[in-house]
């Protein structure tokens, strides 16, 4: 420590990716009943920071809050589970998008507005308008069938 010691104060790893936190988002996937009682929302957020961690990208947590400048700090931004979708949040994930920023979400993201009220006209809901390209695997995982690593609805967002 002493050969380096200086060289290390204040240094800071900068992300290359963001993975969206949402609190509210959390706490309503928690209390659902439905698709599918098993989901769960932090196991859920691991499975898309392990995949980054184990290629050695550098990822930063923000909320779901964060304004469009904190967003375009990130090539990628990832919703794994951004279920509600409130005030002007699918607003500024859509100029971040319009920006060039790639936006990825997983499945039952933007399925609801920030009082758990359903958008209707179909998946991904609050999200659609940040859809350039939306790519969907549905599944629904029952006790008889179980493929590792694939589960639920996936779109990405570039």
């Amino acid at each position: 420590m002493k050969r380096i010691g200086d060289k290390t104060v204040g240094s800071t790893v900068r992300g290359q990716a963001a993975i969206v936190f949402d609190w509210d988002s959390y706490q309503a996937l928690e209390m659902c009943i439905g698709p599918n009682k098993d989901l769960r929302y932090v196991p859920e957020v691991w499975r898309f920071y392990d995949a980054l961690y184990r290629r050695h990208i550098p990822v930063d947590f923000i909320p779901a809050d964060a304004g469009v400048d904190k967003l375009a700090a990130y090539p990628l931004v990832l919703c794994p589970v951004l279920y509600m979708v409130q005030g002007d949040t699918a607003e500024r994930l859509a100029a971040y998008v319009r920006q060039g920023g790639t936006l990825v979400t997983g499945y039952m993201s933007g399925m609801a507005d920030g009082n758990d009220r359903i958008y209707t006209g179909g998946y991904p809901g609050g999200c659609r308008t940040n859809v350039r390209q939306l790519i969907l695997y549905i599944q629904h995982k029952t006790p008889s069938f179980e493929k590792p690593g694939v589960r639920g609805i996936i779109s990405l967002c570039n």
